[in-house]
């Protein structure tokens, strides 16, 4: 394999130069794409690209059930067409919801009109068969590319990291693969941390609660945890396990068993550390939670505890508060996700290593946050 191409391109490559030189004439049935891939010891994905590619350009023609066959002469056998189609780009997002991803996905879309490129749109929902599921049908459709924000699963997706492996132009947002070189964007997710921590420092709070959804293998919970547990280290604080609770399973707001379930953990979490008086809270899903936990409970937000976390939404669901929250520039992360899978597209190219973007997080004051009461901090 030649490491400067992807390996579609390199077995599209091979599929010309046969034809060009004679070893399949015209209307002669070439190989199916298992037989490519057991050839070049590559996936299906990669192999189905290749022929896609081959027929797109004229060179084959595909019948289903049938197989693919030279459509044309070898003497009019052409490399692969720029400029001659509109490319199509998949975007495959957990949601689109206005605490982080509906920002994003218009700007990506704003970006992608501009240059005449198609968008085809798959949400997971999260779960991690369906992400599975919308990465072969985008595939099957022939995008040219991706952009994919993976699930917050505990182990990452083998179907992602097959398509990346095989060259096919992948960009992630939200995630990275560690030793694996793969275009992607994130927020400075330990800053951020590290910045709502010294907010509640600043309003005199040191006993401060963390609460999760399961961290696993998400990148971006773990570098959240690991600057809150810098931040709690600089300010010569003592760590405290049992004010952790980091493996709540994802809820939704809707008073399912899930939520029900999560609820009740963060009310024995809260009645179990009554010295507690803030909570940071690694994802916004656990606010909602947090909140009518912290009701039920008795502890009013912020008179008794004051919370915070990243990202946010306008809805909260027994008031009206504006949380304070570590927001995330989802116009800059679509900016630079667009870039990226712009620069895979035209240069065609697996050197990722200048690929990978960082973008600043911003603390947002709002009004679940307030100063420690004096008669707590004297306790």
């Amino acid at each position: 394999m030649e490491k400067d191409r992807p390996l579609y391109r390199v077995i599209y490559d091979d599929i010309l130069r046969k034809i060009q030189r004679g070893d399949y004439p015209n209307g002669t049935r070439i190989p199916t794409e298992a037989e490519w891939a057991r050839m070049y010891n590559v996936s299906r994905i990669t192999s189905k690209r290749a022929l896609d590619m081959a027929a797109e350009n004229g060179i084959i023609t595909r019948y289903p059930r049938r197989g693919s066959f030279v459509a044309i002469d070898a003497t009019k056998a052409r490399s692969y067409r720029t400029g001659q189609k509109n490319r199509v780009v998949g975007i495959i997002l957990p949601s689109l919801s206005d605490t982080f991803g509906l920002e994003l996905f218009q700007t990506l879309e704003s970006a992608f009109q501009e240059c005449g490129i198609i968008t085809v749109t798959g949400i997971s929902k999260d779960h991690y068969s369906l992400e599975s599921k919308l990465i072969a049908s985008h595939v099957d459709f022939g995008v040219d590319g991706l952009i994919i924000k993976p699930v917050h699963d505990e182990t990452f997706n083998q179907d992602i990291l097959k398509l990346i492996v095989d060259g096919f132009p992948v960009v992630l947002i939200d995630r990275y693969l560690k030793d694996v070189s793969c275009p992607n964007v994130t927020s400075n997710n330990f800053q951020g941390a590290v910045d709502g921590m010294q907010h509640l420092y600043e309003l005199g709070h040191r006993n401060i609660g963390i609460i999760s959804r399961r961290i696993g293998d998400t990148t971006t919970l773990q570098e959240r945890y690991n600057g809150v547990l810098h931040s709690i280290m600089q300010a010569g604080i003592q760590f405290n396990p049992q004010w952790f609770l980091t493996d709540l399973a994802e809820s939704d707001c809707d008073y399912s068993e899930s939520w029900t379930d999560a609820r009740d953990r963060v009310c024995r979490f809260l009645e179990s550390n009554p010295e507690l008086t803030a909570v940071f809270g690694l994802k916004y899903s656990v606010v909602p939670v947090l909140e009518e936990a912290a009701h039920k409970v008795g502890r009013r937000i912020p008179e008794d505890l004051s919370v915070i976390c990243f990202d946010s939404s306008d809805r909260l669901l027994n008031s009206i508060h504006q949380v304070t929250h570590i927001r995330q520039n989802e116009q800059e992360i679509a900016r630079h996700a667009f870039e990226a899978i712009s620069t895979r597209l035209n240069k065609g190219e697996r050197d990722d290593s200048s690929m990978e973007y960082v973008v600043d997080t911003e603390l947002v004051p709002g009004r679940t946050t307030a100063p420690i009461r004096q008669d707590l901090a004297q306790a």
